[in-house]
C-alpha cells in the first residue's frame, strides 16, 4: 500500500497566500504591480477583475518569505466567486484613501476571523489626511493598531512579510497601519500581454483610420480619438492601448497626468475581404463599440471609475458657479468637507460595482427632476 505524504517546505523559504482588498480595483492594481515589481497576470482580470503577483522578502535569519497577492474585487455580483479565492489565505491587505474610509467596517467584516489580526491597512494619502482614518479604524478594531510611516509599497511588504513569519512574528504586532504617498501608489488598468499578437502593420492602420472615419471618429497618424461623456479616449492605431483623459481633469489646477488605461479584451469572431490580422480586427471592434455606445457592462464601469477623482483642486471661479458645480458633480466630483448627497453615493456604488452606472443616470434624472419641481413650487 502507497501511502500519501505531504511535500516539505524547501528549507529557508515560507509562502503566504496574501488577499489585497479595497474600495477602488484600479488602486489595488496600482499597489500590486508596484509589490509584484510589475509582473502581476491579469488573465482574470477582464471577466473577474482578479490579479495575482509575487512578492519576495528576505527576512533578517536568511530566510526568504514569498507573498502570493491576490487582488480581488468585493462587489456583489461575485460575491460567490470571491469568497472561493479567499480561500487558503494567511492574512489581508487592504489599500484605502483617507476619504474612502467608510467602507472599512464592511471590508473588515468580510474577511475572516484569522485574518483580522493578520491585517495591514496601507493609507493612501498624507498623515494629516490619515489621522481620522486612524481613529475609523480604532473604532472597529476596539484598541489602536501599529502605525508604520513608509516610503514605499516595497516597506509595505516587507513590513507585512515580516509581520506574517513565524520567526519574526513576535517584534512586530498586527494588525498593522501603514502611511504611504500618492506618488508611491498611483491607481492603475493592468497591462495585458500582447506578445501573442502581432502589432498593427502599416497597411492595416490605414484601413483602421478609414473605418473610423467613417464613423466620425477622429484620426492622428497614431491614434484614433473619441469623445465621450466621461473624457477623451485615445485608442493606439498601432497595438490597440485604450487610454481615457478624465473631462474632469480639465477644470483641475493640479498639474498631474492621469491617464489611465481601459482594458478591452476579446477575440475576433468576424471576417473581412481584406488581409486583416486579429490586432487589427479588434483595435477595429474597440473602436466602433466606443462609438456607437455598444460597450460590455465591465468596461463601461472601468470608463466611469476612471472618469472619477477625489482630488481634483478647481478655480475659485468654477466652485462658485452653480451650473458649473452641477456638470463636475455628474462628473464625480465632491467638495471636500462636505457629506456626501444621494447622488453622490450613487456615483460611489458605481465606482465600487455595486451599482450600474443606468441605474445611477435614472436616480440623477430623478434627483434633478424634483429639484426642479421643489424650485418652480
Amino acid at each position: 500500500m502507497i501511502r500519501s505524504r505531504k511535500c516539505a517546505p524547501i528549507p529557508g523559504r515560507t509562502i503566504h497566500k496574501v488577499l489585497v482588498l479595497g474600495a477602488d480595483i484600479a488602486l489595488q492594481t496600482g499597489f500590486l504591480n508596484q509589490a509584484s515589481q510589475g509582473t502581476a497576470a491579469y488573465q482574470l482580470y477582464s471577466t473577474l477583475g482578479v490579479g495575482i503577483g509575487v512578492s519576495r522578502s528576505a527576512l533578517e535569519d536568511g530566510c526568504q518569505a514569498i507573498l502570493q497577492l491576490w487582488s480581488l474585487p468585493l462587489v456583489e455580483r461575485f460575491h460567490g466567486i470571491t469568497q472561493t479565492f479567499m480561500k487558503g489565505h494567511r492574512g489581508a491587505i487592504l489599500v484605502l484613501r483617507p476619504d474612502e474610509f467608510e467602507m472599512f467596517e464592511q471590508l473588515f467584516s468580510r474577511l475572516p476571523e484569522h485574518s483580522r489580526t493578520r491585517l495591514m491597512v496601507v493609507i493612501v494619502g498624507t498623515d494629516a489626511n490619515a489621522e481620522q482614518a486612524l481613529t475609523d479604524i480604532t473604532e472597529v478594531l476596539g484598541k489602536p493598531p501599529m502605525l508604520s510611516h513608509t516610503v514605499s509599497v516595497q516597506d509595505c511588504i516587507e513590513l507585512f512579510a515580516k509581520s506574517l513569519s513565524k520567526k519574526s512574528g513576535r517584534e512586530l504586532s498586527l494588525p498593522v497601519v501603514a502611511v504611504l504617498d500618492d506618488s508611491e501608489c498611483p491607481p492603475q488598468e493592468p497591462i495585458l500581454d500582447s506578445r501573442s499578437m502581432p502589432l498593427s502593420s502599416r497597411e492595416e492602420i490605414t484601413l483602421i483610420k478609414e473605418m473610423a472615419e467613417s464613423l466620425g471618429a477622429q484620426c492622428s497618424s497614431t491614434h484614433c480619438i473619441v469623445e465621450l461623456d466621461e473624457g477623451t479616449v485615445k485608442v493606439e492605431l498601432n497595438t490597440g492601448e485604450v487610454r481615457l483623459e478624465s473631462a474632469i481633469c480639465r477644470h483641475c489646477l493640479k498639474s498631474c497626468v492621469r491617464v489611465p488605461r481601459i482594458c478591452i479584451v476579446g477575440m475576433d469572431s468576424g471576417w473581412s475581404l481584406d488581409d486583416i490580422g486579429p490586432r487589427a480586427m479588434l483595435t477595429m471592434a474597440k473602436i466602433y463599440g466606443l462609438v456607437t455606445g455598444d460597450l460590455p457592462k465591465h468596461v463601461r464601469a472601468q470608463l466611469h471609475r476612471a472618469s472619477r477623482c477625489s482630488k481634483i483642486e478647481l478655480p475659485q471661479a468654477e466652485e462658485e458657479s452653480e451650473e458649473m458645480m452641477e456638470r463636475l458633480m455628474r462628473l464625480g466630483y465632491i467638495k471636500r468637507g462636505r457629506r456626501w448627497t444621494l447622488l453622490e453615493a450613487a456615483g460611489r456604488r458605481v465606482i465600487q460595482g455595486r451599482l450600474s452606472p443606468a441605474d445611477c443616470d435614472a436616480i440623477a434624472r430623478e434627483f434633478l427632476r424634483t429639484r426642479e419641481v421643489t424650485n418652480a413650487s
